[in-house]
């Protein structure tokens, strides 16, 4: 059963979401149901038109980041690629979002920015990318159990 209500404008809600992520980390799939029940209170609450514009706004920042990596030197390329990574992340996010309240919450006057096979493949680009330069940083045991969750995200979109 959910108890915690995301706001994920809310930068308490953003800390909730690292301190339930570190804990599924530590302590397996309990706090992972307990954060995907969070991600559907959250997108079942926010209007439609909001998780679109978050989408938009969320896609330029990463466009603008890409043009940036193509003009800057070496030392500051990593960091700029975490925030290019971050930003498709979200919008990707969002995107799952929308499926979400179409398919889950049945809202079926939403229409989508991605349809569901289209949205894993991208989300399994993603995870890669995110994945090399996570390995620089983090430990792989770690990594291990995020790919767990996107495989449980992919096999659901497939399955729609």
């Amino acid at each position: 059963m959910c108890h915690h209500t995301l706001d994920v404008s809310n930068p308490e809600s953003i800390e909730f979401i690292k301190k339930m992520l570190k804990q599924y980390l530590c302590s397996g799939t309990a706090a992972l149901d307990k954060l995907i029940c969070d991600f559907d209170i959250a997108f079942k609450n926010i209007r439609t038109i909001r998780i679109k514009d978050s989408y938009y706004k969320s896609l330029a920042i990463a466009e603008k980041l890409l043009d940036y990596q193509r003009n800057i030197n070496k030392e500051k390329m990593e960091i700029v690629t975490k925030f290019h990574l971050a930003a498709r992340g979200i919008s990707l996010f969002n995107s799952l979002g929308l499926l979400i309240k179409k398919f889950y919450h049945q809202e079926a006057a939403i229409s989508l920015i991605h349809y569901p096979f289209e949205l894993t493949g991208l989300l399994e680009n993603w995870f890669y990318d995110n994945a090399k330069i996570w390995r620089k940083n983090n430990k792989e045991s770690e990594l291990y159990r995020i790919r767990e969750a996107f495989i449980e995200i992919n096999n659901y979109l497939r399955n729609l």
